[in-house]
C-alpha cells in the first residue's frame, strides 16, 4: 500500500479488491449496474445495522439507521451509471 493509498482505508478494515469481472453475451444496462450496486449496498447497511443493534440498541436506532436511511435515499446513483457508460 502507498502512502497515497492509507488514507482510502478504514481503519480496522483490510482493503480489498475485486477478481476480474465475468464475461456474458448479453451486456448489463447503466440501470443494471445501479441496480446490482443496489444490491450490495442494502446487503452491507444491513450488515451494519445488525451490528450496531448488538453493540447499543439506541445507537442503532437514533444514529445508524438514520444514516442508513440517508444513504437509501441518496439519489440516482448517477455515480454508477456514469462510471459503467
Amino acid at each position: 500500500m502507498t502512502e497515497s493509498e492509507k488514507g482510502l482505508c478504514m481503519l480496522g478494515l483490510r482493503p480489498t479488491t475485486a477478481g476480474p469481472a465475468e464475461t456474458t453475451d448479453d451486456p448489463l444496462t447503466a440501470p443494471d449496474a445501479t441496480g446490482a450496486v443496489e444490491a450490495v449496498l442494502e446487503r452491507i447497511l444491513d450488515a451494519h445495522l445488525s451490528q450496531a443493534r448488538d453493540v447499543d440498541p439506541v445507537y442503532a436506532r437514533d444514529v445508524a439507521g438514520r444514516v442508513a436511511g440517508l444513504v437509501r435515499r441518496g439519489g440516482k446513483r448517477l455515480r454508477t451509471a456514469f462510471a459503467w457508460c
